[in-house]
């Protein structure tokens, strides 16, 4: 898939995309494997995204790339299904991708803004995100929920990616602002972490955000870059953060 454009600064446009829109029957057991999805104008929309009621789902060996908005995003409460009770995209693994080149800025939708991850897990639960290569991209991996109160991305596993030389930071947990919801449960286990923050946005290689909270972080590799920044935590709120200091 390539060369989707929008063009219109509210415009939406996808290269993969799968909604559940029923509930309480799921739209289950999808494989989407070795897809090269690239040079996309995205708009507000993603390259590859599943949404509303989803589950048992592998996203693998696919290339996303050169796009101007998030690559991967699996996304959770935004009222797709009709059913509040089954709108969240779960049980899934998401591994062996390499996604890389994604920035927002330039985008329409965005302006100059540098917000775009590699993947997004936004309000989804029970996700194993592993063995992914993302470089390039505005974030590498951001974990949260952009909606408000209870809703959290939850029990989310990222292990054993290579996440390199992305503009803002390599991992990202909580929500961007106190108008979001947080990530909860979720751990953050032998990944590498090499050079992020490569804009000097003081983001780190592992930023926590808003309601970052019972969070295991442990036995990853961390390089940093100019910046000088490893972890970053921009809120008191966040709590019950295991990281131990020879270990993380």
């Amino acid at each position: 898939m390539y060369d989707i454009q929008t063009k219109h600064e509210n415009g939406n446009a996808h290269g993969i995309a799968v909604y559940g829109t029923k509930a309480p029957a799921a739209i289950e057991d999808i494989e989407i494997k070795g897809n090269t999805v690239e040079k996309l104008k995205l708009g507000f929309s993603e390259a590859l995204v599943l949404n509303g009621n989803v589950k048992k789902f592998r996203v693998t060996h696919n290339t996303v790339r050169h796009t101007d908005n998030i690559g991967i995003d699996l996304i959770g409460f935004e009222n797709v299904a009709p059913s509040k009770k089954y709108d969240q995209v779960r049980n899934g693994v998401v591994s062996r991708n390499k996604v890389y080149e994604i920035t927002s800025a330039g985008n329409p939708a965005y302006g100059s803004d540098i917000s775009a991850g590699g993947i997004y897990v936004d309000g989804g639960k029970d996700i194993v995100i592993d063995h992914n290569i993302f470089h390039h991209n505005d974030l590498g991996i951001e974990v949260t929920s952009e909606h408000k109160g209870k809703k959290m991305a939850d029990r989310i596993r990222i292990e054993h990616n290579q996440v390199y030389l992305n503009r803002y930071t390599g991992i990202s947990i909580g929500g961007y602002d106190k108008k979001r919801g947080g990530t909860t449960n979720t751990t953050i286990s032998h990944n590498t972490l090499y050079k992020n923050d490569t804009a000097g946005l003081e983001g780190g290689q592992l930023l926590m955000q808003y309601q970052a909270v019972n969070n295991r972080i442990t036995n990853n590799i961390m390089t940093a870059s100019a910046s000088h920044y490893l972890v970053v935590n921009l809120y008191q709120v966040n709590q019950k953060e295991y990281l131990p200091e020879e270990r993380l």
